[in-house]
């Protein structure tokens, strides 16, 4: 999983940044968009000196056309060099409980809907399941003379988050691990 970092203002956002490496990713955290970057809330390759004025920046862009929108913060990450980005979401479902959803980010989940289910929990095998039922996981598998990513890692963090979201059933509604970026052995950041 790739280290994130929440930020409320433009102080904890610089705080945050010097621990998060040299090249990072803002996103704007307001739950009334589906699409942050379609609406101009994510910024790339942002260095950590220029936090404080990409947040206010951010920020007001994203918040100018609706002034009241409840905007919760800016998410703050390490720029990934390798790797491939997927997502990992749980949520409660009335009748079978914590759900685990599992896909490739990007065009895979928002235009393909290239995503797998289970009912929460489950091991790592069934994680491994998971990932090759996906159209995108010849993408894993290492595509164009990029390196495999580390689908056992993988495999263990989707069965490790089934696991909690079955044990903390009665505490959360949902949660979205959407940075996850597995990376093989041999890569390199």
């Amino acid at each position: 999983m790739v280290a994130e970092r929440l930020a409320r203002s433009p102080a904890e956002a610089a705080a945050a940044a010097g621990a998060l490496g040299d090249r990072l990713l803002l996103k704007i955290l307001w739950p009334d968009i589906t699409h942050k970057a379609e609406a101009g809330g994510v910024l790339l390759d942002v260095p950590p000196g220029e936090v404080t004025a990409t947040y206010d920046r951010l920020v007001a862009q994203v918040g100018a056309p609706m002034p009241r929108a409840r905007i919760d913060g800016v998410l703050l990450s390490p720029m990934l060099r390798d790797g491939v980005e997927s997502i990992i979401r749980v949520q409660m479902d009335p009748v079978f409980g914590p759900v685990v959803m599992f896909g490739l980010r990007g065009i895979f989940v928002e235009v393909l809907r290239d995503v797998t289910f289970r009912i929460a929990p489950f091991g790592a095998e069934e994680g491994r399941h998971m990932i090759g039922e996906i159209k995108g996981s010849a993408v894993l598998e290492g595509a164009r003379g990029r390196p495999p990513a580390d689908v056992e890692a993988l495999a263990a963090a989707l069965a490790r988050l089934s696991q909690a979201a079955a044990a903390w059933r009665a505490r959360f509604a949902r949660c979205r691990c959407a940075r996850a970026a597995p990376t093989s052995a041999r890569s390199t950041r």
